[in-house]
């Protein structure tokens, strides 16, 4: 039976929520988390700029717009100051590894049809 796109979506949610949660220690999450911020912040100020964001985003498979990227910038520079924190940039790394995981669920799932 073949499965609609919306079968398909909720299974790779599953699949991603299932990932999230088992798939990754919390001390291997964070080194990666810390990893990726660091390799980010290319002048080594402990924060992100609009260029430094950017770049890690259109870095990542996710195919992000520059809109998308620039929506993305001002909801998680919480405080305003035109740069993004490591605590700012956490919750974002959560959502991006939750897409990506996700993103790589749905494409094994239309290949198996």
């Amino acid at each position: 039976v073949e499965k609609s796109e919306e079968e398909k979506g909720e299974e790779a949610d599953k699949i991603a929520e299932e990932y999230m949660l088992r798939g990754v220690s919390k001390a291997e999450l964070e080194q990666t988390l810390r990893q990726s911020f660091k390799e980010a912040d290319e002048d080594d100020s402990g924060q992100l700029d609009i260029n430094e964001f950017r770049q890690f985003l259109q870095s990542t498979p996710l195919n992000l717009t520059r809109k998308e990227i620039n929506m993305l910038y001002m909801e998680v520079d919480a405080d305003e100051n035109g740069s993004v924190t490591f605590e700012e940039f956490i919750p974002l790394f959560h959502t991006l590894m939750f897409e990506l995981v996700r993103s790589q669920a749905m494409s094994i799932l239309r290949k198996d049809e």
